[in-house]
């Protein structure tokens, strides 16, 4: 049995998994003795972030109402009214994305870990992963209930049986984009951590199906790995690639998010020409004299940063070609990118 462990950031952008690269999951696990195994932090994390998220964009947008009509209760009466109505619409389609994702026949919530209060004292005082420190205080307490409960699934393991864990979380990783040593450690005494894979996200579970079955060769999946690792070193950084320009009057652009859609074509020689596509989220200032609600290239709109300005996001999908160096004898890649194009 192959089973697919999701963090909370790997369905963020999709709940129920209903787009291209969920639906190939679905039809990977109809299609073997699989399971889709979610942690019960991972499912109400979900739904509290995502209510969490429409309600601050909401009240923002309250203001903003407030701010453009003077207070005039006769302007902002039937604007309230329809906003109201929007927002009870929002809310109840993320339970229906929750509902959706619950009736994958596949999908199985995973109990609650029995684990004690001193146990994870324990472990947060030692600042054993996924526990780190930050100058905020120590994080990874949502993240230290997840793993309990991979350890839990593992327990009782099969031989044949294999656990792909789908996370982005720097808590979970090595420098390298390894599991920790010290998650590492804990897999040791029960089970063979030949048995366990992470990868960052959805995409990179289905090429663990592709592998195991033979559809794809090593080379292929080491390949299509290192790219879509690739993808996400791009979180965090200034937007300024050639080819791909942000909305017109988008100021200090970030990447905030990148989904890997999948690659296009993996090239046989050496190095490998590869094309591949991505789904990137970014986030900047705008002008509120620049700035429209109708404008079709901005997704999102975040709220006044000051009387000048509003924060807004876009996705925009991108075309990479880039060259992937491959050594056969230790499964190293070294990704040079080519070209970035909408």
């Amino acid at each position: 049995m192959i089973v697919i462990y999701p963090d909370c950031n790997a369905l963020w952008n999709n709940i129920s998994l209903a787009n291209d690269v969920g639906m190939k999951l679905r039809a990977e696990l109809a299609a073997t003795d699989s399971e889709l195994c979610i942690s019960p932090v991972v499912l109400s994390e979900l739904e509290r972030r995502a209510n969490g998220e429409l309600e601050e964009s909401s009240t923002k947008l309250l203001a903003t109402i407030r701010s453009a009509t003077k207070g005039s209760a006769t302007k902002t009466a039937p604007i309230f009214a329809a906003h109201g109505s929007l927002v009870e619409e929002l809310r109840a389609g993320i339970v229906t994305q929750l509902d959706e994702l619950a009736v994958i026949p596949e999908m199985v919530e995973a109990d609650w870990p029995d684990v004690s209060a001193r146990q994870m004292g324990e472990r947060e005082l030692s600042r054993r992963r996924p526990f780190m420190d930050t100058e905020q205080g120590t994080i990874g307490h949502r993240d230290a209930i997840i793993w309990e409960g991979v350890l839990a699934r593992v327990e009782d393991f099969e031989e044949e049986d294999h656990l792909v864990f789908v996370s982005k979380d720097n808590g979970f990783r090595a420098k390298n984009g390894a599991l920790h040593s010290d998650l590492l450690e804990d897999l040791r005494g029960r089970v063979d951590p030949d048995q366990f894979t992470i990868v960052p996200s959805i995409f990179d579970a289905i090429t663990v199906f592709e592998l195991r079955r033979d559809a794809i060769s090593l080379r292929e999946a080491t390949i299509r790995n290192a790219l879509s690792s690739f993808s996400l070193q791009l979180i965090g950084q200034s937007w300024d690639f050639e080819g791909v320009a942000a909305p017109a009057g988008l100021e200090e652009v970030t990447v905030v998010d990148v989904e890997y859609l999948g690659d296009e074509s993996i090239g046989e020689g050496d190095p490998a020409e590869c094309e591949f596509d991505l789904n990137v989220t970014l986030e900047g200032a705008m002008r509120r004299d620049e700035w429209s609600q109708d404008d079709p290239n901005i997704s999102s709109w975040s709220g006044l940063i000051n009387d000048h300005y509003v924060s807004v996001s876009t996705s925009q999908s991108v075309h990479v070609t880039a060259e992937v160096d491959y050594d056969p004898s230790t499964q190293e890649t070294d990704v040079i990118v080519d070209r970035m194009f909408s």
